[in-house]
């Protein structure tokens, strides 16, 4: 906060035999302490890239096609950490009928703090996804497997496989992962 610095002046003058009085105010307003310059600001985007990449999956999904969308936000995503992009991946694979990648997307981006409105509509849409898939549990025995183990899961019509990775596997008890896919055949690879 600053506070101004207030002059006055009085001049008197002459003119024609009448007394004039003339009074003038000056301020002085000190120059703000370092202000941020327009690059140092925060925005809503990390680089100069970010937006114009946002704008063309957001153009994808609007144009329907919802696979090229949910790779730009995931993309996005992998590049920017931003859950958000996570939830528009989402929605772009439930446009294209892929509730299962929909879901891990939104299961995700709510794991990684996706805040509201956002995650309430991810939680509801996620509900809804899993009321269309069945489920699959996974389990791996201990000792079976290596600490971390990477599971595709590949059904037609499926651009890019379901990709899972599986860490931190402890000895004494198996690890079971739930899944949701929808109806169709799949085909499942441990890596």
């Amino acid at each position: 906060m600053f506070s101004p610095v207030l002059r006055s002046t009085l001049q008197q003058r002459v003119q024609r035999g009448v007394w004039l009085v003339v009074s003038s105010l000056h301020l002085v307003v000190p120059a703000p302490a370092a202000r941020a310059t327009p690059a140092a600001i925060p925005t809503p985007f990390g680089d100069a890239e970010e937006e114009p990449r946002l704008q063309v999956a957001r153009e994808h999904y609007q144009q329907d096609r919802y696979l090229d969308a949910a790779a730009a936000f995931e993309a996005l995503w992998a590049d920017y950490q931003r859950p958000r992009y996570l939830y528009f991946a989402g929605l772009a694979h439930e446009g294209a009928g892929h509730d299962a990648q929909a879901i891990l997307a939104w299961q995700r981006a709510l794991a990684d703090g996706l805040e509201e409105p956002e995650a309430g509509k991810a939680r509801s849409r996620v509900g809804k996804a899993l009321a269309r898939t069945a489920a699959l549990d996974l389990q791996l025995l201990p000792g079976a497997v290596a600490a971390r183990v990477r599971i595709e899961l590949t059904r037609a019509g499926l651009a890019t496989p379901i990709d899972l990775a599986w860490t931190a596997i402890e000895e004494s008890s198996p690890g079971t992962r739930t899944i949701h896919l929808e109806p169709g055949e799949w085909q499942l690879r441990a890596i």
